[in-house]
């Protein structure tokens, strides 16, 4: 962990950016600081045409974190004949997150939760983590599906074919065919949804 980072470089050596991971934390309490050593053998960095380069290396974080104050909000999804579906939502002030349910919890990695905004364009992803910034989450819809479905409806949604044959239709109207099961969600928003294509 964390699965994704999500930030940007200063310089050709400095990286910043906001990671995200759930604490292994027994107490339901979480206190207002607390130490965070962070451990890194491999990061693998992906340009924006998709080409991925590995580094391998021994680096070390020790980090004093301080816990946010910042409005949260929990909702909850259900499941369909089968046990699969969506969990527990949560909404933070920078992003949404919900958890997979799955027959016996396996084969976690082999599915994917996937969030569409108001005007049904898929979210920014950091992780299991979809930012809200600059988004109309007025209503979110939330999927469950194959990363098999998802990964082959991505690489649709982007290509020519679809532009020339599709256009108007949604990536939510799109994935909704396909989902084993969804979900949606309505919060307070501040933008105007607006149709976005990839």
């Amino acid at each position: 962990m964390p699965e994704l980072v999500d930030g940007g470089f200063l310089d050709q050596r400095t990286f910043t950016g906001t990671v995200r991971l759930r604490l292994p934390l027994e107490e339901t309490e979480i206190p207002e600081t607390f130490p965070l050593e962070w451990k890194v053998s491999e990061i693998e960095l992906e340009s924006e045409d998709g080409e991925k380069t590995a580094y391998s290396g021994d680096w070390e974080f020790n980090s004093e974190v301080h816990r946010s104050g910042g409005r949260t909000e929990c909702g909850y999804g259900g499941v369909n004949e089968s046990g699969e579906g969506i969990g527990q939502i949560v909404r933070t002030e920078e992003d949404i997150t919900a958890e997979k349910l799955l027959p016996g919890n396996e084969g976690t990695e082999d599915y994917e939760i996937v969030m569409c905004d108001a005007s049904g364009a898929l979210m920014n992803r950091a992780g299991d983590y979809y930012r809200t910034e600059n988004r109309d989450i007025s209503t979110v819809y939330i999927f469950l599906c194959t990363s098999e479905d998802f990964s082959e409806m991505t690489e649709y949604y982007q290509s020519e074919k679809y532009r020339e044959g599709a256009r108007g239709r949604t990536f939510a109207q799109l994935v909704e065919q396909r989902a084993l099961y969804s979900a949606m969600m309505h919060y307070e928003s501040e933008y105007l949804s607006v149709y976005q294509q990839a």
